[in-house]
């Protein structure tokens, strides 16, 4: 009797871990982002400026941005295209107000299924090509309009610097400087030489909670840093495992400094729902997380 009191109490532990694991996998699911949406705000707090929407798939892959300037009301879609292995293939942006496709990027893979071209096209006609080389950890950007650029990855795939050297019309040379707490950016250092040399430091501080677009950033680096910005402060977003409680910006031209205080709130899974950021005190943007 005893025995079977036993086998029938562990068969009712397994169902329990069973139903468990299948709760956490349920959890997975609900809480892969759906949409982020970002409001920015005019000097005084109260104005919005512009809105930015972000559209993610199931997997993670942007699909959509779209944008809405409330000062001369323009709408812009970008929608993005990827091939069988996740590798962005194309974006194209589309001004909704007049109806037309202003650029263009597509994107060209070498046999080691590693970017060798993107090519720029925009609704002037201009274009812009850029060839890529790869050596050991870095990787070489060669532009046809004078700018070449260098990334330089350290042995985990972490991108560390770029440099960027622009020949017209006036030579300059861009340093970016990126420093890592194992999966947290702390900081990020930017030195522009022109005749003379000015900084800037970016320093980042965080929570303890999850960021619902680092893993797939992580595991894609090579779809968001070879893009038309190729900094990786664009990607404040996505870079970091966890979510930013301030961002401190201080330049060599002093009147430029701010800081961001952001606050955060989270639901019961710990993945963020809303932020408000304050700048310097004044609110500047706030952010909406939509989940799967």
């Amino acid at each position: 009797m005893i025995r079977k009191l036993f086998i029938l109490a562990m068969c009712f532990s397994v169902l329990a871990c069973s139903d468990d694991e299948n709760q956490q996998d349920d959890d997975q699911i609900t809480f892969k982002i759906k949409k982020l949406t970002k409001t920015f705000y005019e000097e005084n707090g109260t104005s919005q400026a512009y809105k930015l929407e972000y559209l993610y798939d199931e997997s993670g892959k942007r699909r959509k941005v779209l944008s809405e300037s409330f000062l001369n009301g323009q709408k812009t879609q970008q929608d993005f295209s990827y091939n069988e292995r996740n590798q962005i293939l194309e974006s194209k942006t589309t001004d909704i107000t007049q109806n037309r496709v202003i650029r263009t990027v597509s994107y060209l893979y070498n046999n080691s299924n590693k970017i060798s071209t993107v090519k720029f096209e925009s609704s002037d006609g201009s274009v812009i090509t850029s060839n890529f080389t790869y050596i050991n950890n870095s990787v070489f950007i060669e532009d046809n309009i004078g700018a070449n650029k260098e990334l330089i990855f350290n042995d985990a795939g972490k991108l560390l610097k770029t440099i960027t050297f622009i020949s017209n019309p006036v030579p300059n040379t861009i340093t970016e400087t990126i420093n890592y707490s194992g999966n947290l950016i702390t900081s990020i250092n930017y030195e522009y030489s022109r005749g003379s040399i000015t900084s800037q430091e970016y320093i980042y501080e965080y929570d303890n909670k999850t960021n619902p677009f680092y893993e797939h950033f992580n595991e894609n680096i090579s779809n968001f840093i070879y893009n038309f910005t190729g900094t990786m402060k664009s990607y404040k977003t996505e870079f970091s495992a966890k979510n930013f409680t301030k961002v401190t910006y201080t330049s060599s031209v002093a009147v430029s400094d701010y800081t961001d205080v952001f606050t955060t709130k989270y639901n019961e899974q710990g993945f963020p729902t809303n932020a408000e950021v304050k700048r310097n005190g004044v609110l500047f943007e706030e952010l909406t997380y939509e989940y799967y």
